[in-house]
């Protein structure tokens, strides 16, 4: 029984979905041998059959059963990312390492190629879009946030530094490809800032947050002019 209530209160209505579909696809048999175009990863969880481009989720019984069976809690507290891997969590133990290690350097390859499933092809929308709404609740959550937005403000300052080392290289199949994987953060980045900027500018209008611009950043807080944080 969980004790933490806090924690796991108001959770996200697709949880239960997801849950009933990954239960299902637990017991689903797979025909060996699988498809060249299958290629499961579920160190990036990816797979390239047609029940994982259809999946609400981005589940297929390939991927489910890759892993180790999961606890209860998994549904509780598993994250979706909006890029590779798209589920992750603790309890998601490969039940073949090597087996994965191979899968990784034929993905890799895959990438340089262009022949790999991309990023972009997947997005969560309508009520997939919730997360557990009371994660800052109690100590355990505040932690839980914290260790969240340092490991991802850690992740972006590096890949900044790499990316403004590309430009010696001139390379424009990189710039490509950065804009258009990429898209989607570089518009919320410029919609927070600018945000930011009308919040504190004497001259300009306050943004609405229910116009449709603005939307996807109505959480985000403006830092104060000469914040340095």
């Amino acid at each position: 029984m969980m004790t933490d209530s806090g924690r796991y209160r108001n959770l996200a209505s697709w949880r239960k979905g997801f849950k009933a579909e990954w239960k299902k696809l637990e017991k689903c048999p797979i025909t060996y041998p699988l498809s060249d175009k299958y290629r499961p990863d579920p160190s990036r969880w990816v797979c390239g059959c047609p029940s994982f481009y259809k999946s609400r989720f981005l589940i297929c019984k390939h991927l489910v059963q890759a892993v180790e069976p999961v606890p209860v809690t998994f549904f509780l507290e598993v994250k979706r990312n909006r890029s590779t891997p798209f589920w992750s969590h603790k309890a998601l133990l490969f039940k073949d390492a090597k087996r994965t290690e191979v899968s990784m350097a034929v993905a890799s390859m895959d990438l340089d190629s262009g022949d790999i499933l991309t990023n972009h092809c997947y997005t969560v929308t309508g009520e997939e879009d919730e997360e557990i709404v009371d994660i800052g609740m109690g100590a355990q959550g505040q932690q839980i946030f914290d260790e969240t937005i340092d490991d991802k403000c850690t992740l972006l300052l590096d890949f900044i530094n790499a990316v403004q080392y590309q430009k010696q290289f001139k390379d424009h199949r990189f710039l490509h490809a950065f804009l258009q994987e990429g898209a989607g953060m570089l518009q919320m980045a410029k919609r927070c800032l600018d945000q930011e900027r009308q919040y504190n500018s004497t001259r300009s209008q306050n943004p609405r947050t229910w116009d449709a611009g603005t939307s996807s950043v109505m959480f985000f807080k403006a830092r104060p002019i000469n914040s340095n944080q």
